[in-house]
């Protein structure tokens, strides 16, 4: 193996991890604010789920799936989570009024980022894998 392949390997593993680790932090933050508002509604006495909560609880287990899938198939993995990114930040643009960009910043593009990383670093190996 020569040192090009090993460096093109390691920087393979490294984008292919911080892709993990992003789409992640993305979803647990996600999972994080639907647990504090279920709390929130527990704690005020009134358990009825709006529509809005409903809906959110779709997208958390539907980020959470996504990020399942892009940790055990890279490559069919960072197809959901830039198709689950751009989802999402469309109905966050739809949805909020005052800051459409920055929500749309918020809530999709983490997921669309770590799918081109995980695509990329995909891409990265199967090419080292072939020069070998």
């Amino acid at each position: 193996m020569s040192i090009t392949s090993n460096t093109n390997l390691r920087w393979a593993q490294w984008i292919r991890w911080s892709a993990l680790v992003i789409s992640s932090l993305a979803a647990l933050s996600w999972l994080l604010l639907l647990i504090v508002i279920l709390l929130c509604e527990l704690v005020v006495g009134c358990i009825s789920v709006t529509w809005e909560t409903g809906f959110l609880m779709l997208f958390v287990v539907a980020s959470v799936l996504s990020v399942t899938i892009a940790w055990r198939r890279e490559n069919i993995g960072g197809l959901v989570l830039i198709i689950w990114g751009l989802a999402f930040a469309i109905i966050a643009h739809i949805t909020s009024r005052p800051d459409q960009v920055f929500s749309m910043l918020v809530s999709g593009f983490p997921f669309v980022i770590a799918g081109l990383l995980l695509l990329t670093s995909e891409r990265m190996l199967r090419k080292a894998d072939l020069n070998n």
